[in-house]
């Protein structure tokens, strides 16, 4: 298994990255560690430390996994758009399947997504968040970020709206009354 390229923007391609991230997370940390102590020079083991820093927290984790399940969720719409002999009529039955489980995930799949994170933080030793807990925004002091609970933030900001953004995109670009000109610009 292996990275993606950048290069590469179709959405099953940021999945599989996804996916590979996660399963080569330890790699890619061991990595890091040796980069940031064995580095040719301060700026080269400087950022490898920061990028570790960033890996190993939670909110990265919890992203990571959010974009995995989301993205998930519509590989099977993107692999059929990706295909040069497209059947629409299969396509648009997974438009609405795609929108239909994003909508079960917004409702019901809170608190499996929250176990999957905490399960993988555990997994490779890192610190899993208390939801009671008020949120601090990386990098900044308790006294400048608005009050809230993890809880609020991690539901409300990356969890909510990120879904709704996905949501929002299907509905933008799959109009039902301009099927047969939705194909023509499909960025899946």
């Amino acid at each position: 298994m292996s990275l993606k390229r950048p290069g590469d923007t179709r959405w099953s391609s940021h999945y599989g990255t996804l996916v590979n991230l996660i399963h080569l997370y330890s790699s890619i940390v061991d990595v890091l560690e040796y980069v940031g102590e064995n580095g040719h020079d301060d700026s080269i083991r400087a950022e490898a430390d920061d990028v570790l820093e960033i890996i190993n927290s939670f909110e990265f984790v919890f992203v990571l996994h959010l974009m995995k399940q989301i993205l998930g969720n519509t590989h099977e719409l993107s692999q059929v758009l990706q295909k040069k002999d497209q059947d629409i009529v299969n396509a648009m039955n997974l438009v609405k399947v795609a929108k239909s489980r994003l909508q079960i995930m917004r409702e019901k799949d809170w608190d499996v997504l929250l176990a999957d994170v905490s399960k993988f933080c555990s997994k490779y030793e890192l610190d899993v968040l208390d939801m009671e807990d008020e949120f601090v925004a990386r990098k900044k002091g308790r006294r400048r970020a608005e009050k809230m609970k993890n809880l609020h933030y991690y539901r409300v900001e990356p969890f909510c709206s990120v879904i709704d953004l996905q949501a929002q995109e299907l509905n933008q670009r799959f109009d039902e009354v301009n099927t047969d000109l939705v194909f023509m610009h499909v960025m899946f």
